[in-house]
């Protein structure tokens, strides 16, 4: 399956739950184009935040916008703010976009083109949580001509938000990520825990983390193997070699 395939698999699932998506960047000319192509396919029902006058000059169709500083869920909302200590105010629209999730409001939220990557991990976690105790990333390879992976696909994580791992930690992005392509794409996971060394070929405390980290990944019920070179991960023949 093609990245593109893939996309479209999404799209049609994302169909079927009809979920309230929130946007607190909602007058981001990128964020608009999102919208109007997801108005079209009927995808989501997007909720925009921000100034209303600025963003519907912008649109050509109805969409449902909020001005936290004019919204009548901001008194309700107060309620849960004022229970954590968060530097931002309530009115600031990452934090209320945050808040509406945690009510129930919406279902999800995208953000991340005006706000930092920091910032929404920070809000994320503070006001919506985390299912588990690490907050990890993933991204997926699409690499023409290659026969492995999923129909040539990888799935790499994490490679944008904790920058050095501990043990426990590595061992948790692992498993997180393999349960997330259970459940968005429909794979069977094989996880393959990277280093610069392929078992036992090089010693360092680094090399004793990814050992370790492997160890911990193998108790969950997964395919594990590690540690090991990409090209080891990759290449049956320089697997058997190595």
């Amino acid at each position: 399956m093609s990245v593109e395939n893939m996309i479209d698999s999404l799209k049609e699932r994302a169909k079927g739950l009809k979920a309230k998506i929130i946007f607190p960047e909602g007058s981001e000319d990128r964020i608009l184009n999102a919208i109007k192509s997801i108005k079209k396919d009927n995808i989501i029902t997007p909720i925009l935040i921000g100034n209303e006058f600025e963003i519907r000059a912008k649109l050509d169709f109805e969409v449902e916008i909020i001005d936290p500083k004019k919204s009548e869920k901001l008194e309700e909302y107060n309620k849960i703010y004022s229970e954590l200590k968060i530097s931002k105010q309530i009115t600031d629209p990452l934090v209320f976009s945050a808040i509406a999730v945690r009510n129930g409001d919406a279902d999800g939220m995208v953000a991340g083109v005006t706000y930092s990557s920091r910032d929404v991990i920070i809000i994320s976690k503070k006001i919506i949580g985390l299912k588990k105790s690490v907050a990890s990333s993933f991204f997926i390879m699409d690499i023409p001509g290659f026969l492995g992976g999923e129909n040539g696909c990888l799935i790499y994580a994490d490679a944008a938000v904790i920058p050095n791992p501990n043990a426990e930690q590595l061992a948790e992005i692992a498993i997180t990520t393999a349960e997330s392509v259970i459940k968005l794409l429909d794979w069977k996971p094989r996880i393959a825990m990277l280093s610069f060394s392929t078992k036992g070929s090089a010693n360092a405390l680094e090399v004793q983390k990814v050992v370790e980290a492997t160890r911990l990944a193998k108790n969950k019920g997964f395919e594990v193997d590690g540690e090991m070179q990409l090209d080891s991960a990759l290449i049956m023949s320089v697997a058997k070699k190595k």
